[in-house]
């Protein structure tokens, strides 16, 4: 795909950061041509993609920069993908479109925005997320406060936390810092966009009721001043307290290098970027443990409850006064920022540009579809595993770490997805992760829950199949066998164990894999909370439809058993589909629908002989 991406870079502060650190991400990546639209060409000059200047002279231009000379410039370049790095869209696209909401701090905190910014995002986030096809979030929190405040499907909208990438301080920089500035020996850093919502004064006031400056040490302000605020502390700064304003990347790397701890009064947060940069730097963090901060400081820093003075300085005066607590926490803080990258930023948004749909052999083709989708076309029908294995090929190709499943005629409900993941996440052993199957038509009844393996007639048996939704199935378990309808695959499972058997083409593959997956050591595990539903079973789909599975499920049995059962559970099988196939044809004889039992038997025969299926027979060639 040809992606344009719309990156304001020249106004300091956390997006333009995002927008540089994902271009240069996904470029790294590579394949797809990248186009960005940008104030500030020379940020991606180096990055071998395609750029073009839409000059910004002040913030107070961005209405026209997005809304007038980006359609324009859009259609004129061709992209066939428009993201929005910086929480709005065009009112204009001729394209399809993904935007990045940083958070909703414009409605958390109105007052703490100047009023043209105010309006202008209050005007225009609204209709940006409605155009949308996809949202990004930086963090869960932000995701929820989409969630809340906007009427959007779930699925539309993602979380995926920022990278955090600070150069090493240039050699001579730091003492150059101290230099510059008059910088003794113990430094405490607050970082970020100086404007009333980030609390600055607080900071300013903890400082000095810790007693910082009698303790020694400096308390530094760096970041962009918002245009329009002037914070009263900037006339007369306490003992100890120096303004720097705003720092380019090799002088804020130098503040980190100088600085053993820093501090955050903000509570509401998107993301936290300047936190976690200084927790990579090695800094002992003390913040307001509300919004996203719990999500990217963990248990690596000091978090107090709210942004309240009295307890900032508390805080603050134990970090101070313990070298071995600020080196405790330094470590722990490096170990956990190194968790944020932003090469598995850019991995995650590329596979939201990327959403991918297999059109298996469709008659008509698929075609174009709305949403912004890679469709593998098989010019054959491959069946349920061929199929399968196309996508998840794909998937692993651009390097997911998790890979749903699902049948066309399933239907992930809310929160089914995290729930799976947060299983899988829970446990490096888990290759899979199962749901709780409804059926559409009914849901407080199951269409299945998970299955055992059993050697009889049919060889597996289908837990909860029908039964009314209750306690017998809301624990977490596991289990022989999930559901093929929706499953959630760990990548480094599918790498270990290998793709689906085609050899199955339809019905029992999914058995076969968790079969492989157990027998490995993994685990295969039916998750409660995450919920799905199915339409039909038995003859949904019509004759044809029963006539397929009749055939495979019973010549699948016969492949199934060669390749895991031990003798005397072969012998158990033998035993059961020497005594009931003969007995259900003398039954269905007269009524005359003999004829699915003759397909169970063919495809046993066929299975015993190695014979091809007859795909044309049953309409699937």
């Amino acid at each position: 795909m040809r992606i344009g991406i719309g990156a304001v870079a020249g106004i300091l502060g956390g997006p333009a950061t995002y927008a540089r650190q994902l271009v240069g991400a996904l470029a790294r990546e590579g394949g797809h041509e990248y186009v960005v639209f940008t104030d500030l060409p020379d940020a991606f000059a180096a990055l071998g993609v395609e750029v073009v200047h839409v000059p910004l002279r002040t913030p107070y231009h961005q209405l026209g920069w997005d809304h007038v000379r980006l359609p324009r410039l859009l259609a004129a370049r061709r992209v066939d993908l428009y993201h929005g790095t910086k929480n709005v869209l065009p009112w204009r696209l001729p394209v399809r479109a993904v935007v990045t909401v940083h958070d909703l701090a414009v409605y958390a905190c109105p007052e703490t925005f100047a009023w043209p910014q105010r309006v202008h995002l209050r005007l225009l986030v609204p209709p940006s997320v409605a155009r949308a096809t996809r949202v990004i979030a930086d963090s869960e929190h932000a995701r929820g406060d989409l969630l809340a405040r906007f009427t959007l499907a779930p699925g539309r909208v993602v979380a995926i936390p920022l990278g955090v990438a600070l150069p090493p301080a240039p050699a001579g920089a730091v003492e150059g810092l101290r230099r510059r500035y008059g910088l003794g020996a113990q430094v405490v850093a607050c970082v970020g966009t100086v404007q009333p919502r980030k609390h600055v004064e607080r900071v300013i006031e903890a400082f000095v009721a810790a007693d910082g400056a009698a303790r020694g040490w400096d308390l530094v302000i760096a970041g962009r001043l918002r245009p329009g605020y002037a914070p009263a502390w900037l006339e007369a700064l306490p003992p100890g307290v120096r303004w720097l304003g705003p720092l380019a990347d090799d002088a804020l790397a130098a503040l980190y290098a100088v600085a053993e701890v820093a501090v955050s009064a903000s509570e509401y947060e998107g993301f936290g970027l300047t936190v976690a940069e200084a927790m990579a730097s090695g800094c002992a963090v003390v913040a307001v443990g509300a919004s996203s901060i719990p999500e990217v400081v963990g248990d690596a820093g000091v978090l107090v409850p709210r942004s309240d003075v009295s307890l900032l300085a508390a805080a603050l005066a134990r970090v101070l006064a313990e070298p071995e607590t600020r080196a405790a926490l330094g470590a722990r803080g490096r170990e956990r920022a190194a968790r944020f990258t932003w090469e598995a930023t850019a991995r995650r948004t590329r596979q939201v540009y990327e959403d991918v749909v297999v059109d298996n052999g469709a008659r008509p083709p698929l075609g174009a579809l709305a949403a912004p989708v890679v469709c593998l076309r098989s010019e054959e029908n491959l069946g349920y595993a061929g199929g399968a294995n196309l996508g998840i090929a794909a998937a692993l190709e651009r390097g997911a770490d998790t890979v749903l499943l699902l049948n066309n005629d399933a239907r992930v409900l809310p929160g089914a997805t995290a729930a799976a993941v947060g299983v899988l996440v829970s446990d490096p052993r888990v290759a899979v992760v199962g749901p709780k199957v409804l059926a559409r038509e009914d849901p407080s009844r199951l269409w299945l829950a998970w299955g055992r393996v059993t050697y009889r007639q049919s060889l597996v048996a289908l837990c909860g199949a029908g039964e009314p939704d209750g306690p017998p199935f809301a624990r977490e378990r596991d289990v022989e066998w999930v559901a093929g309808c929706a499953m959630w695959l760990r990548a480094g499972a599918l790498r270990d164990l290998g793709l689906l058997d085609e050899a199955f083409f339809a019905y029992h593959e999914e058995v076969d894999w968790c079969t492989r997956a157990r027998s490995a050591g993994w685990r295969v595990v039916y998750c409660p909370a995450a919920v799905v539903t199915h339409t039909g079973r038995g003859t949904a789909g019509g004759p044809a439809s029963v006539h397929i599975r009749k055939y495979f499920a019973a010549r699948n049995t016969i492949l199934f058993a060669r390749k895991h059962a031990p003798l005397a559970a072969r012998m158990k099988l033998a035993f059961f589909l020497a005594t009931t196939l003969p007995l259900q044809l003398v039954w269905h004889w007269p009524r005359g629908t003999a004829g699915d039992v003759w397909l169970k038997i063919r495809g046993v025969r066929d299975a015993l002989l190695g014979r091809r299926p007859p795909f044309e027979a049953l309409g699937l060639r």
